[in-house]
């Protein structure tokens, strides 16, 4: 799991200078941003915090940039 968390951050790390320098999403620069928020979300949820603020925050989050997921739902 550690390698795994390691994997991933290095890979978004490395992309995100790309990104910076030349605002460039067409790259890595994309890909980096989405590693990071699922890290995030990923580590949020593998501590297992009872937040419910926090839960319907990423919730309405994810409804307002993909309608369509919370339509298959």
């Amino acid at each position: 799991m550690i390698l795994f968390y390691g994997m991933l951050i290095y890979s978004a790390l490395r992309e995100m200078p790309r990104y910076i320098k030349r605002k460039d999403w067409r790259g890595g620069g994309i890909f980096a941003f989405f590693w990071l928020t699922a890290l995030a979300i990923s580590i949020y949820m593998s501590l297992g915090f009872k937040r419910p603020l926090l839960n319907r925050i990423i919730y309405n989050f994810i409804k307002e940039m993909f309608p369509f997921i919370t339509k298959l739902s």
